[in-house]
């Protein structure tokens, strides 16, 4: 018998077992896809059982030429799923050539993914680094409140990050230093307070306001091209690059400058204002008066340790 004969005859077996299966048949389609796959060699791993037929001996017996046999387990499953009506049509099975190029594809595929993912990450998951940059020295977490929130137990990194887009800080019984980006250097004093909503990197003008306690400055190497007002209850402070402090008192606003200078205005006397630095290193502020110390300003220790920070 030639070879053309014995393929036509087994095909016309195979459709013939197709047609007599007990079973409920699979859809004319996936039938007609199953025995053209069979008939060009393409067909791994199925037998009469994974199409809902019984197992017919002489179905098996060409089926199991095409590949080895699938795990039984495997093959109960997909059995089952089908004629559950949960396994959709089975594709064409690409030839080995392909195969191996479609491999090929895959990993660049995955390759591609796991970028596009890390990219994603990067810029719409990943937090923004934080600006602010907490002193661990002499730090105390259950004495810092941002926004009226305790921060008792996070450590020095997390309050940092906790100070992005917040409007107050204050401090309770111990000192709290910070820096924000390399533009400024803030040291609040014990039981003290500002206001930070006007402090944004995009901005060149830069407003503070403190309401109570101490509050001392030093600009960094990213403030120049900048401008910073400070506003306290009795005095409005205007920074263009300096070491300064401002102390608000029972007696009102002492303003302290160590080095640089700062344009001054009271906000009792629109017509009191002046420069300190330099000769007059202080000013106090209360009630539209302003009263000037020389060398001996009352606040001058406490900012030493800002000079030169940067």
């Amino acid at each position: 018998m030639s070879g053309q004969d014995q393929e036509a005859r087994e095909r016309a077996e195979l459709e013939q077992l197709l047609a007599q299966g007990q079973a409920p048949l699979a859809r004319p389609a996936f039938r007609g896809e199953l025995r053209e796959r069979f008939i060009a060699g393409e067909l791994e791993a199925l037998t009469g059982e994974d199409v809902g037929l019984e197992p017919e001996p002489a179905l098996v017996a060409l089926l199991e030429r095409s590949a080895p046999q699938a795990d039984p387990a495997f093959k109960r499953g997909l059995r089952d799923a089908f004629l559950e009506g949960a396994l959709p049509p089975v594709l064409p099975s690409p030839p080995r050539s392909a195969r191996s190029m479609s491999w090929r594809f895959r990993l660049i595929g995955a390759a591609l993914a796991t970028a596009a993912g890390l990219l994603l990450w990067t810029t719409l998951v990943r937090p923004t680094p934080s600006p602010w940059r907490v002193q661990p020295a002499g730090f105390v977490a259950a004495e810092v409140t941002v926004d009226a929130q305790s921060l008792a137990g996070l450590s020095a990194q997390e309050v940092g990050r906790r100070l992005v887009g917040a409007r107050h800080l204050a401090t309770g019984n111990a000192p709290l230093r910070v820096e924000w980006g390399r533009v400024l250097l803030l040291e609040l004093g014990p039981n003290s307070a500002v206001e930070l909503s006007g402090l944004e990197l995009s901005r060149t003008d830069l407003a503070l306001a403190s309401e109570r306690g101490s509050l001392r400055l030093a600009t960094g190497p990213d403030f120049p091209g900048r401008q910073l007002e400070l506003r306290t209850p009795d005095v409005e402070v205007a920074v263009v690059g300096t070491v300064f402090g401002i102390d608000i008192e029972a007696y009102g606003t002492c303003v302290c400058c160590a080095e640089g200078e700062v344009l001054t205005r009271s906000l009792h006397d629109r017509a009191v204002s002046g420069t300190v630095g330099g000769e007059a290193m202080g000013f106090v502020f209360s009630d539209g008066r302003a009263a000037q110390f020389g060398q001996g300003m009352p606040h001058a220790p406490a900012l030493e340790p800002l000079r030169g920070y940067w």
